[in-house]
């Protein structure tokens, strides 16, 4: 009985591959030799002859090209009834969370921001900023670390963030070419530039890297590049200003590098104080000074540094990318230099040094890319690859 069982089986299942193979079109006959020697399952799984390269393009997948077809391509084989049914299984990660998030653990620091006796963190790599009161205690974040749309609005590369004068936050994101408003709840309210789209027109940026605010709450964007030169140009060089309702009203620099009074190379972190606007002009390695006491026509002022001219030097700097003022003292991020340069603000004077040194203590930095300073006083320094802010007080 088992015997003629499995006889019945075979024969049926012989029939069946007849049935499926009278099913085919005939083969070309120079494929037909091709086809003898594959196993009947082998269709099923759709594996393919190796292509040959023939004529330029042919054979070649990237190139576009067929290259030679095999003879399971050629046999129309049936599978089956269509459709694919799946089961969840289960979820490895944590859903939205790249890696651990931390409100005190930073993934590169570039930009540092105050408000009050309160300061802004923008954690570029991390695509979110955090807020901390001056004693370090967290009290606010926009964003999400390492998810790119969290709040709504594209963060990538967060090069600067500030808040205005009616305490909603502004977050400049590089690689979307773009600068987001929040209100001070973290709801987005606006923007400045158009998302994913550089350009030198006025209402577009080409990564753009810091922004600061007037008194009457105008808007300045360094609307830099990020570094890397290129022919033609790569990058804008330029400080953009616009009215409190991000209406144009005039350029600092142009879209090609300078060395002029009024052009800048590769600017980096703006700040403001009074009708003073201070712009770390990196590549010309000195900070540029300009009055904008009438916005729509600002002219310079003044500099700090030698233009075109690196060094140690207390009167040179090497590649600034940072600077902050208040009533007293203007500070500058001396990033190559791995120090923060501070200076008097009336006489331009230089007064004193934090760090110079390459390292991980306390009074060392790993290129320090901005620094701030509070209503009291402290000192903040986006210390960058050290993924750090380190804090100084003014004693």
């Amino acid at each position: 009985m088992i015997i003629i069982t499995f006889l019945i089986v075979i024969a049926l299942t012989l029939s069946e591959l007849a049935t499926a193979e009278s099913l085919q079109p005939p083969l070309p006959a120079e494929k037909r030799d091709v086809a003898e020697f594959l196993p009947p399952w082998e269709p099923e799984f759709g594996k393919l002859t190796p292509l040959k390269k023939g004529a330029e393009g042919e054979g070649d997948p990237l190139a576009g090209g067929m290259g030679e077809v095999s003879a399971m391509e050629a046999a129309a084989v049936p599978l089956g009834q269509p459709g694919l049914s799946f089961r969840y299984v289960q979820t490895f990660g944590v859903t939205e969370e790249p890696f651990i998030e931390k409100d005190d653990h930073f993934y590169g620091v570039e930009g540092v921001g105050t408000i009050g006796n309160t300061v802004w963190i923008a954690d570029t790599h991390a695509n979110r900023v955090v807020k901390f009161d001056s004693s370090g205690n967290f009290l606010q974040k926009i964003g999400k670390a390492g998810v790119m749309d969290y709040t709504g609005a594209s963060l990538q590369y967060i090069t600067d963030v500030a808040e205005d004068n009616s305490g909603n936050i502004w977050v400049v994101s590089m690689d979307v070419d773009y600068v987001v408003k929040y209100n001070s709840s973290g709801e987005k309210i606006g923007e400045l530039g158009k998302k994913w789209n550089y350009g030198s027109t006025n209402n577009l940026f080409w990564d753009p890297i810091s922004i600061a605010f007037d008194s009457s709450g105008n808007i300045y964007v360094s609307d830099s590049g990020y570094w890397g030169f290129w022919d033609p140009p790569y990058g804008n060089n330029r400080v953009q200003i616009f009215d409190s309702n991000g209406n144009y009203l005039a350029t600092i620099g142009g879209e090609h590098c300078g060395t002029d009074d009024m052009q800048l190379c590769v600017p980096r972190r703006i700040a403001i104080y009074d009708n003073l606007l201070y712009v770390a002009d990196a590549i010309n390695h000195r900070v540029q000074i300009f009055n904008i006491s009438n916005p729509s026509m600002p002219s310079y002022a003044g500099r700090l540094g030698i233009t075109g001219s690196s060094g140690t030097g207390n009167d040179k700097f090497n590649t600034p990318q940072g600077v902050a003022v208040d009533a007293n003292y203007i500070y500058v991020a001396d990033t190559n230099n791995h120090r923060v340069q501070i200076f008097n603000r009336y006489t331009l004077a230089y007064v004193a040094t934090i760090g110079g040194n390459y390292g991980t203590g306390n009074y060392q930095f790993k290129y320090p890319t901005d620094v701030a300073v509070d209503a009291a006083g402290n000192i903040y320094v986006a210390d960058y690859v050290n993924k750090r802010v380190q804090q100084y007080n003014s004693s």
